[in-house]
């Protein structure tokens, strides 16, 4: 696939993302889709695009499951998507999960970047679910994670010109929709002042997940 292929593809991908039917059931769950380490050439200047300083940057994840309404055991995964089913047959809905938006390094994930491992296993924990992160399922999310970290360029996080990350302007914040892995990293490496570039889509499905009151 030659350059103007693959950008006709990312658009078509990215018309997807902006329709409010667009697939949640993964959220910031698949590292292959979320964090694609290859690098593209993306038009520069987009309407959309911004420089937003790091700090400023949200994520919105799932919290622990309402054992009262969906009783599991202590080793199963607490944090199930929805659409997730579980080994008993019960399937996850919307009314079964509750969301919070939080800084990028309140969330599991950048303190896995700092070393702090156990929240994202926790997080990530796929034990009692027969469906649940796509095509990575059979695979470690840890170690998708830490390779991940580990082959981010630094000098091309410092150019910020092939990190850019989507959000939608939710209650007057950058929530994080796709990206969040690697904003955690780029949080976690850069200065708090740092600017990363940010595409702001809209996307309805994710703007309408029940938030956590």
């Amino acid at each position: 696939m030659n350059k103007e292929e693959r950008i006709k593809q990312i658009q078509r991908e990215h018309r997807k993302r902006i329709d409010p039917g667009y697939s949640l059931s993964n959220i910031h769950g698949e590292i292959e889709n979320d964090d694609d380490d290859e690098i593209v050439d993306l038009p520069k200047m987009q309407p959309d695009v911004k420089l937003i300083t790091i700090c400023d940057l949200y994520a919105k994840v799932i919290v622990e499951i309402d054992q009262s309404k969906f009783p599991l055991k202590s080793d199963e995964g607490q944090y199930p998507r929805i659409g997730w089913i579980h080994s008993d047959g019960r399937k996850v809905t919307r009314n079964d999960v509750k969301f919070k938006i939080i800084l990028i390094k309140d969330s599991p994930h950048y303190k896995f970047v700092s070393d702090d491992e156990e929240p994202y296993k926790k997080y990530m924990n796929i034990s009692g679910w027969v469906s649940g992160h796509g095509k990575n399922r059979g695979l470690n999310a840890t170690k998708n994670f830490e390779n991940l970290i580990k082959n981010l360029n630094y000098l091309k996080i410092r150019k910020y010109e092939n990190q850019c990350i989507e959000c939608v302007m939710e209650k007057s914040k950058y929530v994080i929709v796709d990206g969040l892995h690697r904003a955690s990293i780029l949080s976690h490496k850069l200065d708090n002042d740092d600017k990363i570039r940010v595409r702001i889509i809209k996307c309805l499905g994710f703007m309408n997940l029940p938030i956590i009151r």
